[in-house]
């Protein structure tokens, strides 16, 4: 009966381990035995020169072989022990009375019930520490992080990833890889190369880059900070009343109720001194007016022919208009940005602007910014 008990117990903390370890797999969490032992690997991979991609890759893939390494171990001293533990429940039968053996069978039975239930809390706790650790959290060193203006949890990991600012490029994999923005970045750069063979030499190497990179995403183990993102997109998802913007101040993202920010562009807009409502689209009237413009400056000699087509606007949208939340300030009001992306204008005041700069070498006053006043 010790022996059986003794088992019995074993058994219990390697189911835990078992589910403690799957669930690590499954939330892109390595244990603290895996992530101390590669202590010194992360130093060579840091001063590693032009390999330090591929230490990390390496480095990555060989925690995850680890981890499933472990977890095949673990499901086989399950059954090693679940073996042994059925070879003495018969020997217990065959020289014990029936009785007496069903009572401590079902008497080791609770007890495994109730241990497994104490190690799974606490390995619960250990696996959310690990996520606290291992995943970006709200604070960095960069001062980034989430103000959440709605009444709606949102879970740790997700708001780490909410709360990254615009400069943080987010890993890719090969399911979301942008092959069609990546051609249309090398075409943009072939447009001005005027020597066709260089052309087809910087277009040639340009496809041996990105079907070097789908390979390497094709074959790249998942990281936890893509988990985080997974889950972040799927928050969003259950979520279509949540709007994430940026802050005017502070390098932070906002999550707002959708309805409020509607609510305060609209009376924003609502604002007949600002804004005056149009009855037609005027959009495609300034396009041509300011063509035209640009047509007239070339045959002032202003502008070279050849540049002519880069200072002209073709299938012109208007500007468009959203708020930054000021958390800084009573009430959260939005600060109004227009965009002019693709507007008419956007092309001829590049234009402008290289015609003024060589203005400001004639003049002897200067205001940079307004630190320039003090």
């Amino acid at each position: 009966m010790k022996k059986f008990a003794t088992l019995n117990r074993k058994l219990v903390l390697a189911r835990s381990r078992r589910w403690f370890l799957l669930k690590c797999r499954t939330g892109g969490v390595y244990p603290n035995h895996i992530m101390q032992n590669f202590n010194c690997v992360h130093n060579v991979a840091r001063f590693s020169g032009g390999y330090a991609g591929q230490s990390q890759r390496l480095i990555k893939r060989f925690k995850r072989d680890l981890l499933n390494l472990e977890i095949r171990a673990t499901i086989g001293s399950l059954h090693r022990l679940k073996k042994d533990m059925d070879n003495v429940r018969m020997w217990l039968r065959s020289n014990l009375p029936a009785a007496l053996v069903d009572s401590f069978l079902a008497g080791q039975c609770r007890f495994g019930e109730r241990f497994f239930d104490s190690q799974n809390l606490a390995l619960n706790s250990k696996f959310r520490k690990l996520q606290r650790e291992q995943t970006d959290r709200v604070k960095r060193a960069n001062g980034a992080f989430l103000v959440n203006l709605t009444d709606v949890r949102v879970p740790p990991q997700v708001e780490g990833i909410l709360g990254l600012s615009g400069t943080v490029n987010l890993p890719y994999n090969s399911k979301n890889l942008p092959i069609v923005d990546l051609i249309t970045d090398v075409e943009m750069l072939v447009g001005g190369i005027t020597d066709e063979e260089q052309r087809r030499a910087v277009r040639s190497e340009a496809a041996t880059i990105i079907r070097n990179g789908i390979s390497r995403y094709r074959n790249a183990p998942d990281s936890h900070l893509e988990n985080s993102v997974r889950s972040a997109r799927a928050f969003l998802r259950e979520h279509p009343e949540l709007i994430l913007v940026r802050s005017d101040k502070g390098n932070s993202s906002v999550l707002m109720m959708k309805s409020d920010y509607d609510e305060k562009m609209d009376a924003m807009l609502d604002d007949e001194v600002v804004y005056r409502p149009q009855r037609a689209n005027p959009t495609a009237g300034l396009q041509k007016k300011c063509n035209e413009m640009v047509d007239h400056l070339v045959t002032l000699g202003c502008v070279d022919k050849w540049k002519c087509d880069q200072y002209k606007t073709h299938n012109a949208v208007a500007p468009k208009i959203y708020g930054l939340p000021k958390c800084h300030k009573p009430n959260v009001p939005l600060r109004p940005i227009v965009s002019g992306i693709g507007s008419p204008g956007v092309q001829l005041s590049r234009l402008v602007k290289q015609l003024l700069v060589p203005l400001k070498a004639l003049s002897s006053y200067d205001v940079v910014n307004s630190y320039a006043f003090q």
